[in-house]
């Protein structure tokens, strides 16, 4: 995607971060914070707990630094942080997201650049996809989330989760099936006119 900063430049900063280097880690903050509010907000759909979880995934990120394999990517491992911390989130909310905080849609929508299918939607149509989206069950959120908008595979998907790759498909072919039903009662529904 256009504007991240490459893998290599990112794993670079991380060794150095793991030497101590203070200044590497300001960079992966800098480089990366709004990837994982984009994420949290995606999640959440509420900006001041994306900003909360912002600052608590760099917190325990930097942390837990020196458990990061060089060898692998370190957006699934920050990802992994970010995911988990939203689920928290939404437990400690203990209900659903409540039609009130969809007035943040908003920021979320302006939170990411809009991938080309999300360019030719309509605005009608993205939000109404990010309302189904969050009215799915947390799980399903996640594996929504992860693999549609974080653009992860699902093994990706499965491993930043800690669940089994079947587990992760059945989710999302669940979760498919509620937004399709969903948009179609929708679609249902008597539109109201005005005179």
């Amino acid at each position: 995607m256009k504007g991240r900063t490459n893998d290599a430049r990112i794993a670079e900063w991380v060794r150095n971060a793991q030497d101590g280097d203070q200044e590497a880690f300001a960079r992966l903050v800098e480089a990366l914070a709004p990837r994982v509010y984009a994420l949290a907000m995606r999640y959440l759909g509420h900006a001041m707990e994306a900003e909360d979880v912002v600052q608590e995934t760099f917190l325990r990120a930097y942390a837990n630094l020196w458990t990061v394999d060089p060898k692998r990517p370190f957006w699934p491992w920050l990802a992994t942080i970010a995911i988990r911390l939203c689920i928290d989130h939404l437990r400690r909310r203990r209900k659903a997201v409540a039609l009130e905080d969809l007035t943040y849609m908003g920021a979320w929508m302006a939170s990411h650049e809009p991938t080309p299918e999300e360019a030719a939607l309509s605005e009608e149509r993205i939000h109404r996809i990010r309302h189904l989206v969050l009215q799915l069950p947390p799980r399903e959120r996640a594996v929504v989330v992860l693999h549609y908008w974080e653009g992860m595979d699902l093994r990706t998907v499965a491993e930043v989760l800690g669940w089994s790759t079947s587990a992760v498909k059945s989710l999302l072919y669940r979760a498919r099936k509620h937004i399709e039903q969903a948009w179609n009662r929708e679609e249902r529904l008597p539109r109201s006119t005005e005179a």
